[in-house]
């Protein structure tokens, strides 16, 4: 049987085979481009991990005649920080927002030795039962293995001031970028069905870092119960995975006291719930300037 890191197809570098693939015939895979990448970037059990997920909702109702009423448009993002050492999460941090950019709800994670801990301040942490599933990058290679690729167009392109940015356009089918969206198990959602998948992107780059982008989007209509109006939905998606090389300056990082006012918590759902009653809960008032302040000059 040829060895699993045998050379099949590439850009000049090895793609890996999946594992499963025995003696059939060669396929390429998003998995075996991804690992091709890394490869060239040296050791990536240490890894620094972004994973940026972006989705903007419209709705709006269809009429004949132009309508100046405004449609529905919300915009939702989630923003994971992750270090690694080992193939495990050494650290992370979590961020949940809106249309506004600015965090609604924002955890940090921390492992120390053989536990966890958890903190909605990124101060003050507390301890956090059992090993909380971010992501295995390896588990991650390994269901991109399912995602066939039927063609890649390569591009190198030069950068300043030196260097340059390996770009790889990937051709997916249809059924094959749905098994994509099932990586992280949200891709359109439960509520998402109903909608038709437009058109889709893939794309992988390689320079300091590995990074997969991919986008989608879906359209469709939908008639509210007890209503004649008809309202087109639409959803647009994009999904960011990043891998760069570990940041060196975090091997040595000091030990975290715990804060024994913080409950012990069971898993991260309970993490999040605590940020976001905190986030709701009411600041307290601002001082009221004096009559004499000034104003501060716009930039």
């Amino acid at each position: 049987m040829p060895s699993p890191v045998t050379p099949i197809l590439g850009y000049r570098r090895v793609v890996r085979r999946s594992s499963g693939a025995g003696d059939g015939p060669p396929h390429l895979t998003l998995g075996g481009l991804h690992r091709s990448l890394l490869d060239r970037m040296g050791q990536h059990r240490d890894a620094g991990i972004a994973i940026d997920f972006e989705q903007r909702s419209s709705v709006s109702q269809v009429a004949d005649e132009p309508d100046e009423r405004r449609g529905l448009f919300v915009t939702r993002r989630f923003e994971a920080r992750l270090d690694s050492r080992a193939g495990r999460v050494d650290s992370a941090q979590l961020t949940s927002s809106g249309m506004s950019r600015q965090p609604h709800s924002r955890i940090w994670l921390a492992r120390e030795d053989s536990r966890y801990l958890y903190s909605i301040d990124g101060v003050h942490f507390g301890s956090l039962e059992g090993r909380p599933d971010l992501f295995d990058l390896t588990r991650f290679e390994r269901r991109l293995d399912d995602v066939a690729v039927s063609d890649v167009t390569i591009e190198q392109v030069p950068r300043q001031p030196a260097g340059s940015v390996i770009v790889l356009e990937a051709d997916l089918h249809v059924d094959s970028f749905r098994k994509l969206l099932a990586v992280f198990a949200s891709g359109s959602g439960d509520s998402d069905d109903d909608l038709d998948l437009r058109s889709y992107s893939v794309a992988l780059s390689s320079a300091d870092d590995v990074a997969l982008d991919y986008w989608w989007s879906l359209v469709g209509s939908e008639i509210p119960n007890g209503l004649a109006t008809v309202y087109r939905r639409t959803v647009a998606c994009h999904v960011q995975v990043s891998v760069a090389p570990a940041d060196a300056s975090t091997d040595a990082l000091r030990p975290i006291a715990v804060d024994a006012s913080l409950p012990l918590l069971r898993h991260i759902d309970d993490v999040w719930r605590m940020a976001n009653a905190a986030g709701l809960a009411p600041a307290a008032p601002a001082p009221r300037a004096s009559r004499g302040a000034r104003r501060k000059p716009r930039a």
